[in-house]
C-alpha cells in the first residue's frame, strides 16, 4: 500500500451536483466562497470572516460557507451569532468526506488563506488538491 500525505478519496472529485440533501441552499444570483479546513486563527478562520464583513456590505449575494471544525470552532459560532452574519457567513461544522463533493458542486471560488508566517512557508494545504478538480478560482 502507498500513502502519500496530501491525499484524498477519489469520491471528492466526483463532482456531485445533488445538493437536495444538504442544510444550505443556493439561490439563483448567489455566489458562494467555500473554504474546507480547521477553523483556527493561525489558519485565517477569522481573517475570513472579518473580510467578508466588509464586502458583503456592498455585494449582498456573497456567501462564505465555512466547512469544519477546529480549536476555534465556538469561537467562530459565537463571532457570527454576536454580529448577526449569519444570513451570509455559514458554518457546517464536520462534513462527512461522502457530502463535500456536493458542497463543492455550490462553490464559485474557493478559499485557502496563507500568511507570511513559519508555520505556512512550510506547509502546503491539501486541500488545494481537493480544490482543482472544480475547475474554480482558489
Amino acid at each position: 500500500m502507498l500513502y502519500f500525505p496530501y491525499a484524498y478519496s477519489k469520491s471528492i472529485c466526483n463532482i456531485n451536483e445533488n445538493t437536495a440533501h444538504l442544510p444550505i441552499r443556493k439561490d439563483k444570483g448567489q455566489y458562494f466562497f467555500v473554504f474546507l479546513g480547521s477553523l483556527a486563527k493561525n489558519y485565517g478562520t477569522f481573517t475570513m470572516i472579518k473580510a467578508f464583513e466588509i464586502i458583503h456590505s456592498d455585494n449582498p449575494n456573497l456567501h462564505l460557507l465555512l466547512l469544519g471544525k477546529g480549536p476555534d470552532y465556538s469561537k467562530v459560532v459565537n463571532y457570527i451569532k454576536e454580529k448577526q452574519l449569519s444570513e451570509f457567513i455559514h458554518t457546517q461544522g464536520f462534513v462527512k468526506e461522502e457530502d463535500i463533493a456536493a458542497y463543492f458542486t455550490l462553490t464559485d471560488a474557493f478559499i485557502s488563506p496563507m500568511n507570511d508566517t513559519i508555520q505556512d512557508w512550510a506547509r502546503c494545504p491539501s486541500k488545494l488538491y481537493m480544490y482543482l478538480p472544480y475547475k474554480n478560482p482558489s
